[in-house]
């Protein structure tokens, strides 16, 4: 859990409300794990198909706990179509998900007093979830804990389809036993004609409000809306850049807040369009537009997302992924092609194309795809120019079938404009240290490390727990000499303060193993919980992990490779387990493992 200290007063000893301020800023750092659950799936209404994992219909928790992805099949009856939000508590518990029409809480339950919450024809029409990109978001009570905001697109159909304005739905997480309830539903903020979807928002220069941007369909006229502790305000609308129409588009701000984009369709000749601008979190105005007309072809393109560090956009169509760098002179002249579409196609005819996109907290980008799919795209380090961003196409498998869905989250861990004229509650941007490690798969002792830390830090310096000198870099790398446990922490500063975060890396070996095959293969932790880890320091030909329970069922078999292979366990029950690793017809190890809670 992330904490303040005494010392951070006499930072902020030069502001007003300081005691405030200084309890109002701990309350924000605690605050930040909201978007650390995913729920994505296809079918998982039950209608006769999704009856369990075994045929991977169903839905998927993509979790974000300790900055790394983990994945988790449920089983419940709704389907996560295009719309589709989740929200977690401070600490990344998840609390509720909803697909714009249904909600569920924690349990896959129906939230308390949710029912006919965003009701109309065109949802009658689409029992099952919407069909509408980003038609809907979760944001937190600005001042109130456990009270959260659904925030979504009243869709209507009369001669046609079209989205009559903005409602809003407030959640009390303490209601039904901690459950969550209702309390307030199809509360109107705007009415007018606007674009379908296309909902995202981020955090006022002040540090506690929110900014949600609708366009107005047809049109270059778009509607500022404010939400504060006193509720939802419309501003006067803005006018600016080249009229804007419904299509297979996505928008969001850079996590940064100083960036809006929208991506758009480009079907049968036309151009897919990339419009960026420049965003002022005090006034909620845009300037600065720029319409990018970046590819021409019988294909659309709906993807944006932003890198992590806010110097790199990301478009994504069909067939092709496209890097932009925002501190070109010319951005128009950025667009850097960081990979194509490589054709694979799940079982022989659905084609695992580019569609929609999201930053994680772990700073990856997740791409699904415009049809069935059993996968996400990742771009793994996408801070670094060019093809060093490392787009791995399918590089996460969900654990049930996937169409079209994917989460709608805003960055939560966005802080104040220090020194800016909006800047009078008295919050400052006390840094929060934050870290990703990945191991390298052929010298497994190498070690990347990404920097995930937020509210503006200055310095940071490393600590690898090895005895080697501290390191005052932002994302080093380090390679660990001898086999053991190491604990790593990161500190970061600023003027306002200081914050340090931990995590344990194991590079040892399970004392239950072979003592002859000590030196080829390491089972690590020992006891475990939600991961096992097997290093092989040599290369075997078709390694293979194979997992017993206390009866002699088979629990997991996993395909091994040279270096460090993660295996998920956190649906195994507590208890005593046998392991074997197989190379082809030979047993190379053995050993016993045991699960704790």
């Amino acid at each position: 859990m992330q904490h303040c200290t005494k010392d951070l007063l006499f930072y902020t000893s030069m502001k007003k409300i300081l005691l405030l301020g200084f309890l109002f800023s701990c309350f924000l750092l605690q605050a930040q794990k909201h978007d650390y659950n995913w729920i994505t799936g296809y079918d998982g209404d039950g209608g006769g198909i999704a009856t369990s994992e075994a045929n991977e219909f169903g839905l998927t928790l993509s979790s974000f706990l300790d900055e790394k992805i983990s994945k988790k099949y449920i089983f419940a009856k709704i389907w996560m179509a295009e719309t589709n939000t989740t929200m977690s508590d401070k600490d990344g518990n998840l609390l509720f998900y909803t697909n714009g029409g249904i909600l569920h809480n924690k349990d896959s339950k129906v939230l308390k007093n949710s029912e006919n919450f965003n009701t109309s024809k065109f949802h009658d029409a689409y029992p099952s979830g919407l069909p509408i990109r980003q038609a809907i978001i979760a944001i937190p009570h600005p001042n109130k804990e456990h009270f959260y905001y659904l925030i979504y697109s009243r869709m209507e159909i009369e001669v046609s389809v079209f989205n009559s304005g903005l409602n809003y739905a407030l959640i009390n997480m303490n209601g039904d036993n901690g459950k969550g309830e209702m309390i307030v539903k199809n509360e109107k903020i705007l009415k007018d004609s606007i674009l379908w979807g296309n909902i995202t928002a981020t955090k006022h220069a002040n540090g506690r409000d929110w900014w949600i941007l609708q366009f107005k369909e047809n049109s270059n006229r778009y509607y500022r809306v404010l939400l504060s502790p006193t509720g939802f305000e419309v501003f006067p609308s803005q006018t600016i850049g080249d009229t804007l129409k419904s299509t297979l588009s996505q928008v969001c701000f850079s996590p940064n807040g100083k960036k809006f984009a929208l991506c758009g369709v480009g079907i049968s000749g036309t151009p897919a369009k990339f419009d960026i601008y420049d965003f002022d979190r005090c006034s909620g105005l845009l300037s600065n537009h720029k319409r990018l007309k970046y590819y021409v072809g019988k294909e659309f393109a709906a993807g944006i997302s932003f890198s992590y560090d806010s110097k790199f956009a990301y478009t994504f169509s069909r067939t092709r992924a496209i890097q932009w760098d925002l501190s070109a002179k010319d951005i128009s002249t950025s667009g850097d092609t960081i990979a194509f579409y490589d054709g694979y196609k799940e079982e022989d005819k659905y084609a695992t194309t580019f569609y929609l996109s999201q930053i994680a907290p772990d700073g990856k980008i997740y791409i699904n795809s415009s049809n069935a799919s059993k996968y996400f795209h990742v771009i793994h380090t996408p801070n670094k120019k060019g093809k060093d961003c490392q787009l791995q196409q399918r590089g996460f498998r969900l654990k049930s079938w996937n169409t079209f869905t994917m989460p709608n989250h805003p960055n939560y861990r966005l802080g104040p404009i220090d020194g800016s004229p909006c800047d009078v509650l008295g919050i400052d941007n006390i840094p929060v240290a934050l870290f990703r490690y990945d191991q390298d798969t052929l010298s497994p002792g190498f070690v990347t490390f990404t920097d995930l830390s937020h509210h503006e830090p200055a310095t940071w310096q490393w600590d690898f727990g090895d005895g080697s000198p501290k390191i005052n870099s932002q994302e080093p790398d380090h390679l660990f000499l001898k086999k053991g446990v190491y604990n790593v922490c990161l500190t970061v500063t600023n003027k306002y303060g200081k914050h340090t975060a931990c995590k344990t890396i194991n590079f040892g070996t399970t004392a239950t193993q072979d003592a002859d095959n000590q030196s080829i293969v390491q089972v690590t932790p020992n006891p475990f919980r939600e991961k096992i880890y097997v290093a092989l320091n040599e290369v075997l030909a078709q390694p293979i992990f194979h997992l017993y329970d206390a009866t002699g069922k088979n629990v997991i078999n996993k395909p091994l490779y040279y270096g460090i292979t993660e295996i998920d366990t956190q649906n195994l029950s507590v208890g005593f387990y046998l392991y074997n690793i197989t190379s082809g017809s030979e047993m190379i190890a053995k050993g016993k493992v045991v699960k704790v809670e």
